[in-house]
């Protein structure tokens, strides 16, 4: 017999996506780092690589880390490295790396400038020993996610007592505030450092002045001609990126000829590369006139506020750089002004400031840059929205046409075909509460009611028809883990639930309750390939039959095994359209014998996208069911094509 299904849902989204202390490595052991980026993600057929930078606290030591892809467009990027430092412990820091830029000594040297400016932010990750000779890195693009991996692997060692969520962000929180209050302290250190150099400087330049003065024009001319050619002197190294040398000349040349601003700017220029913050503010501070380029003057100025972590005051400075719109430092100051909201997780001002960067900079390594930190607060806010979201309805439409009318399709009470053809429309609808998001878990409670209406093959009401039509009522509580297994990316769910069916059976009045059953499911995918998912499941159901007996032949209570799998074959890299095949196996243990039997299923199906953002899909099934101990012998077959057609 055939059955056409011709199914059409529509589903709807009202819902909700819901510093550690430094730590050590041991570097005698070997260290694998993995890193999940979208970003670095860039061809679907290609395994793409990408670098990360190790870099120790304490000795300032570098090491540039390749890591590969494990599979492609999977966007889970691995790598191993043994650090030979010589020191048998480190103080890691882990940073995205430029991928201009190789592991020659100058080009590590960058790295630990773009560090020291910056330009590189310091990325959060969790780490784990695993084994005698092996410690795991897991980097991630904000706090939230590297605590949740760390309180999920806590919740996870079966043999330590998991610590309350809510005590591990207060923890989180109280870390954050001391934080918070070191950082305020330090900054009131510094401006009441600065204060006192600024008072100290003021006199020794007003003395130098005073003395310049006083000297003979003759003795101020070979002063200044002296001072200039030590300037130029100091230029030269200067451009050479020799900047102590370089601050020796200016400071020279500022003091033989005190009055020339300019000289005294550039020493201060120099006392900010190398790495004299306090001094340098003063310093610029106080260079005043000349030929100072003001908008110049703040931007270091703003620098040095940020390598302070004095973030206030460097956004200010960075503000007023922006506003001036210099062609070459407004666009770089927009950088910085978005590392500062990034640091701060204010994620909608930083992303605003690196699009301005996007449309203001000519510096193709400076977009680059705002492109991978867009790239980075486009995975933070989305993780964000997510875990924000509690509430999930959806709603189903779809339309059946039926050669043979089955009381309750795939259940214990499959029973007598009417032998008689209609339409069955269908309709429900489930609300999701999910109290649980994060990187490698979720959690949830569903609720989901279905109902069908018949009629005849003239579209009216068949009383015949509906006295099968069976309302069903499921609650569930998916529980699901996200991570990797057999050394593929994997996500197992584990699913009790119950389940209510209501139907006419007696044909008078309204519906009753004829079966309620409670189950356990579980679910296995893993990601085989870029385009192959591989699925296998698992349900356990007890079915209690509430129907009245005429024979204990005829009781439908049992005990349901079914093991099923599903392989999805994506045939486009937006996955959109895919062949998927499926085989099932079910065990109906009834303690009726004309309700027990073994059946199989069968299906393929295809799916593609469609117009206006809608998919449709076309799928051929069949199944067997042999009822080998009925009384008079039963077989049931069935094949159906199912059209569908959904608009997310």
């Amino acid at each position: 017999m055939l059955r056409l299904n011709i199914f059409v849902s529509a589903v709807v989204f009202l819902s909700i996506y819901s510093a550690f202390a430094q730590v050590k490595v041991d570097t005698r052991k070997k260290i694998r780092l993995e890193y999940a980026s979208k970003a670095w993600n860039k061809s679907p057929s290609v395994v793409d690589s990408g670098n990360l930078v190790l870099r120790d606290v304490i000795t300032k030591k570098i090491a540039r880390i390749e890591v590969t892809e494990s599979a492609e467009n999977s966007g889970m990027f691995v790598g191993y490295y043994s650090l030979s430092w010589g020191e048998r412990a480190a103080t890691p820091e882990i940073y995205l790396a430029p991928q201009s830029l190789g592991t020659t000594n100058d080009q590590l040297a960058k790295i630990e400038e773009l560090i020291q400016s910056g330009t590189l932010t310091r990325k959060p990750f969790f780490i784990r020993s695993e084994g005698k000779d092996l410690q795991a890195i897991t980097v991630y693009d904000n706090k939230d996610q590297a605590i949740a991996a760390y309180d999920e692997y806590r919740r996870l060692r079966m043999d330590k007592v998991s610590p309350d969520r809510a005590a591990l962000e207060a923890q989180a929180k109280a870390n954050r505030d001391n934080e918070l209050q070191a950082l305020l302290e330090a900054n009131a250190n510094n401006e009441a450092d600065r204060q006192r150099l600024e008072t100290l400087e003021t006199k020794r330049l007003a003395d130098l002045k005073n003395q310049f003065s006083s000297l003979g024009p003759n003795e101020r001319a070979r002063r200044q001609k002296a001072a200039k050619d030590i300037a130029a002197e100091g230029l030269k190294l200067y451009q050479e990126s020799k900047y102590p040398e370089a601050s020796e000349k200016f400071s020279k040349a500022a003091d033989l000829d005190p009055k020339n601003s300019t000289f005294y700017y550039q020493y201060g220029v120099c006392l900010y590369k190398i790495d004299k913050y306090n001094q340098s503010l003063v310093t610029l501070k106080l260079a005043q006139g000349g030929d100072i380029n003001p908008v110049e003057r703040n931007y270091y100025i703003g620098l040095n506020y940020l390598r302070l972590k004095d973030l206030d005051r460097s956004l200010t400075k960075m503000n007023e750089v922006k506003a001036a719109n210099d062609k070459s430092l407004s666009p770089s100051s927009g950088f910085f002004s978005g590392i500062i909201y990034f640091q701060k997780e204010n994620y909608d001002s930083a992303k605003a400031e690196f699009e301005y960067v996007l449309d203001q900079s000519s510096d193709p390594a400076l977009d680059r840059q705002a492109e991978a930190y867009i790239e980075q607060i486009a995975n933070v806010m989305a993780f964000k929205k997510e875990q924000q979201k509690k509430f999930i309805l959806s709603a189903s439409l779809g339309l059946i046409y039926d050669s043979n009318i089955l009381s309750v399709s795939n259940s214990q009470v499959d029973g007598n075909p009417t032998d008689l053809e209609g339409y069955r429309w269908t309709y429900g609808g489930t609300v999701e509460y999910r109290s649980i998001y994060t990187t490698t878990r979720e959690f949830s409670a569903v609720l989901a009611v279905s109902d069908m209406y018949s009629t005849d093959k003239n579209m009216a009401a068949y009383k015949e028809f509906q006295n099968t039509d069976p309302l069903v009522i499921n609650v569930t509580l998916p529980y699901k883990l996200k991570g990797k297994a057999l050394g593929k990316p994997y996500q197992g769910s584990v699913t009790p639930g119950t389940e209510t069916i209501y139907m006419n059976a007696d044909t008078q009045g309204e519906r009753e309750a004829i079966v309620y059953s409670y189950f356990l499911q579980s679910g296995h995918t893993f990601v085989m390939s870029d385009d192959w998912f591989s699925t296998y499941s698992l349900e356990i159901r007890k079915d209690n039959s509430l129907l009245a007996l005429t024979s204990a032949d005829d009781n439908q209570t049992a005990m349901k095994y079914t093991l099923s799998t599903a392989q999805t074959f994506f045939q486009d890299a937006k996955k959109t359209r895919a062949w998927i095949g499926e085989v099932g196996y079910s065990i109906n243990s009834a303690e009726g014998a004309n309700s027990r039997y073994n059946r199989y299923d069968l299906g393929v199906t295809y799916m593609a996208p469609w117009v206006w953002n809608m998919s449709w899909s076309g799928k051929l099934g069949y199944y067997n069911a042999n009822y080998s101990d009925h009384t008079t012998g039963r077989v049931d077959k069935d094949t159906s094509v199912t059209l569908g057609l959904r608009k997310p």
